[in-house]
């Protein structure tokens, strides 16, 4: 509870709205761009948590800051992209389990870049948040194919 401030409330938004997204996706037309998807995506983003930083005080860039700025916008433009396109064109339940690989590229980066590691009970809560992802995957595929045999036989 000493952790959770108005960062953590952000992030928890954000996964709110993440899902929000992935439901919206699956049910739009499949005339809709995917580039479209993306960019409107990004522009929500964008608008929520520019109004989010209007109360703080803002400092004039140096270039490098600029630059992984623009770099980090362009990659997060990317995972957009890709994250719409797979929901779009594959099965929710085997793509959901990839997503858990944020939670490994976080630790990596956080600790090469910055040198900082979660605690145990970090660990343990990001534990179990994956290991409910992977159960509930291996019990979808065992459903499925249960089902299969059923129409099969």
């Amino acid at each position: 509870p000493d952790g959770f401030n108005i960062y953590a409330g952000y992030t928890l938004i954000a996964v709110l709205f993440i899902a929000l997204r992935d439901i919206v996706t699956r049910r739009l037309s499949a005339e809709a761009p995917t580039l479209l998807v993306t960019a409107m995506t990004s522009a929500a983003v964008g608008v929520f948590f520019g109004l989010g930083a209007v109360t703080d005080d803002w400092v004039a860039l140096d270039w490098r800051s600029g630059g992984m700025i623009v770099t980090a916008g362009a990659m997060v433009l990317v995972a957009y992209l890709a994250s719409v396109k797979s929901m779009r064109a594959g099965d929710i339940g085997f793509i959901a389990p990839f997503r858990y690989t944020a939670l490994l590229w976080g630790l990596v980066l956080g600790w090469i870049f910055f040198d900082e590691w979660p605690s145990g009970l970090t660990l343990l809560g990001a534990a179990i948040v994956v290991a409910s992802g992977l159960y509930s995957f291996y019990r979808e595929m065992r459903l499925r194919r249960q089902a299969d045999r059923q129409k099969a036989g």
